[in-house]
């Protein structure tokens, strides 16, 4: 308590300084977490395009082997990602906690790097069980990548800058999509797919060791950072300059309504993401007649409607809640429902466009996977809302969770699309997509919140609690004289 009054006090005496305090360190921070975001959906989204060059029959090229996988051994191979992103949420949630996120995120990247290294050869030996034991284990690497990355928001973004910054990092996803799924269907149309693998890879290793040398877990272990700056920060988020390490309030997470209604809707809003991020170049291909080659950067437009429209919504988001027009529940809550039920309402739309109309089919794609991006400044931003010193932890339960659920919405594509090209088949995915997304925000609707809870200093409450029974120790002791 001490320590946290020195801060305000400072802050205080400060005074104007630091609240026009502009360009500095975390912006910077912010900026090495993107690409790290941005990576990793390179790496997620590029198996979705060069699957479609490792099977496609009718290609005659000697730059690779074709391999004849069905669609359903196809969508086995993306989905083995999310088996392996759902294991280790949890842990890495707590591993965060206690050992900083920059570390672990240095490992993912190099991991990552070096399996899709291995993967040309591994596919050749193994065929694609060798691709799904590898895309797992990508997975599984992976799952630290968002608890590390909330942990690290929970300590660089101030409230007042927190829907710009965080919808920033976690505009990562599209941004890496966008350069994905282009130069996937690129190298593979030129070089082959082995090149692909092999580019990535190598692109993912330099970027570990960059954010190794420059990246930070938090302002009070940076090197560089002006005490002012620091102070800007620490005391928008009430934190000390000694950061502690906090219990893990498993209990309260289990008990709090708002933590589960958030837990919904990032169960709703995985499963369309997943079908829409592993689905898309497929449904350019099948069911459009769009090449492999504009499939990758057609299937793109989508995300790249999904980055710019981030921007923008982040932007009204924090203007909403500065100006104190919207409350930041109900800030919240407004972008979700347009990432939701936007999104849905343009996808009920697509699925009755004649497929033969491919304009206006990427039209309502694009503009319908563009809102979609509501829910970063709506859901993804709640974690850190209830409990910026457990965002990290919080993360890794509903992102184990609704990946666990997610890892299905593949396979049902799979179970569902007999005939790829079939537009009613087509229809029945995008309802079974909107159907559960739709439902799963009405719950956030109902009973989500932005509110800081009580648990999210279990120490300071420890210490109250200990104070009680020790004055209640000493009524005693007073009554027993």
């Amino acid at each position: 308590m001490i320590g946290e009054e020195k801060v305000k006090n400072d802050y205080n005496t400060v005074g104007d300084d630091i609240k026009s305090y502009g360009f500095g360190h975390r912006q910077v921070q912010i900026f090495l977490i993107f690409t790290i975001m941005s990576m990793g959906y390179v790496i997620r989204t590029s198996m979705s395009v060069s699957v479609i060059a490792m099977t496609d029959t009718s290609n005659n090229s000697t730059f690779w082997e074709v391999y004849e996988w069905d669609k359903k051994t196809q969508d086995y191979i993306l989905s083995s990602f999310f088996w392996g992103y759902m294991i280790m949420q949890i842990p890495a949630g707590q591993m965060t906690q206690k050992l900083g996120g920059k570390i672990l995120l240095v490992c993912a990247m190099v991991a990552n790097g070096l399996i899709f290294l291995a993967l040309p050869i591994a596919i050749r030996m193994g065929g694609w069980k060798a691709a799904f034991v590898l895309r797992a284990l990508q997975g599984l690497t992976q799952s630290c990548m968002m608890p590390s990355i909330h942990t690290l928001l929970g300590k660089w973004a101030p409230v007042n800058e927190r829907s710009r910054l965080g919808n920033f990092v976690i505009a990562g996803g599209p941004f890496g999509t966008i350069i994905g799924m282009p130069l996937s269907g690129f190298l593979c149309q030129h070089y082959g797919w082995p090149v692909t693998f092999q580019l990535i890879g190598a692109m993912a290793i330099t970027m570990g060791f960059i954010w190794f040398w420059f990246g930070s877990d938090s302002p009070a272990k940076h090197q560089k950072i002006s005490n002012e700056e620091k102070l800007y920060i620490q005391t928008s988020l009430g934190q000390t300059s000694k950061p502690k390490i906090l219990k893990t309030p498993w209990k309260s997470f289990a008990t709090s309504v708002p933590f589960w209604a958030l837990l919904c809707t990032h169960i709703g809003c995985n499963w369309s993401f997943v079908t829409l991020l592993l689905e898309i170049p497929s449904y350019m291909k099948m069911a459009l007649g769009i090449n492999m080659q504009q499939s990758g950067l057609y299937s793109a437009m989508p995300f790249i409607a999904m980055w710019l429209f981030g921007m923008f919504i982040s932007v009204v988001a924090d203007y909403l809640i500065n100006q104190k027009i919207f409350t930041i529940t109900t800030t919240r809550k407004f972008c979700n429902t347009i990432g939701t039920w936007g999104t849905g309402s343009g996808l009920i739309i697509l699925s009755y466009i004649p497929t033969s109309n491919v304009i206006w089919c990427l039209t309502i794609l694009t503009v319908s996977v563009g809102m979609s991006s509501a829910c970063n400044v709506g859901l993804m931003m709640n974690h850190i809302d209830l409990a910026p010193n457990f965002a990290g932890v919080m993360m890794g339960i509903t992102n184990s969770i609704s990946n666990a659920i997610g890892v299905f919405a593949p396979i049902s594509v799979g179970q569902i699309l007999k005939d790829t090209s079939d537009p009613i088949q087509w229809r029945m995915v995008f309802f079974i997509t909107v159907i559960i997304n739709s439902a799963m925000n009405l719950v956030f609707l109902i009973f989500g919140s932005a509110e800081k809870q009580d648990w999210n200093e279990p120490e300071l409450l420890e210490d109250v609690e200990f104070e009680e029974r020790k004055l209640n120790e000493n009524i005693k002791s007073e009554q027993l004289k």
